[in-house]
């Protein structure tokens, strides 16, 4: 499920997620809890920073 944060949000791609670093794909994550205890499962450029989304663009853009 998706919180109410993220639901405009864009996700990201299966296939994206796992060509990135596992201390970048991580940093993708909603860290909200919904009130059922579950966590929020949006993977999204959105959580990011800016000097992390450059990076993280940067890897996509190569591959």
């Amino acid at each position: 499920m998706i919180c109410p944060n993220c639901e405009n949000h864009k996700q990201i791609s299966q296939e994206d997620f796992d060509k990135l670093p596992f201390e970048l794909a991580r940093q993708l994550d909603c860290k909200t809890t919904l009130k059922n205890g579950d966590q929020c499962t949006c993977f999204s450029l959105e959580h990011l920073d800016k000097e992390t989304l450059h990076e993280v663009e940067t890897i996509l853009d190569k591959s």
